[in-house]
């Protein structure tokens, strides 16, 4: 599994497209990008329509970093996996769902009838207790079920 830059998404076209933030484009809680990622950001945002989505609510970083990708943010007070996450976001192309962890992204695109990309979570040693353990339970779950749930 590799990181959201290396993933192979070129085949995505015509979809809205769910682009989790934290473990996935960004590190946990933050908002600075690579440029590889920034490019694939703008790849995807020319075939399909981009919506960032995240269940960490840093006041304005959401909307931050769409305004800088040139795609839209689903702000909602519900968190993944909950349908309610999606807010406001037209239903009217195929979802696609990319994210890091199985337990929020995997679900939401399993509840969806979507595509999931899982990727491989970014990680830096700033990451804070809780966010380890999150994703050692994600991993571990994902291990168990992830081979008896199709997503």
């Amino acid at each position: 599994m590799a990181t959201f830059q290396f993933t192979q998404l070129d085949n995505i076209r015509g979809c809205t497209i769910l682009l989790d933030i934290d473990g996935t484009i960004s590190f946990d809680g933050k908002e600075e990008v690579s440029s590889g990622v920034a490019g694939k950001i703008t790849e995807l945002r020319d075939r399909n329509d981009v919506y960032l989505i995240s269940n960490k609510k840093i006041p304005g970083r959401l909307e931050r970093m769409a305004h800088g990708f040139g795609v839209s943010a689903i702000n909602t007070p519900f968190k993944k996996p909950s349908l309610r996450a999606l807010g406001d976001a037209p239903r009217d192309k195929p979802f696609v769902v990319i994210g890091d962890k199985f337990l929020t992204d995997g679900i939401l695109a399993k509840r969806l009838g979507a595509e999931f990309f899982r990727v491989s979570r970014l990680t830096s040693p700033e990451d804070g207790y809780g966010a380890r353990m999150t994703g050692f339970l994600d991993d571990f779950l994902y291990a168990i079920v992830g081979p008896f749930i199709r997503i």
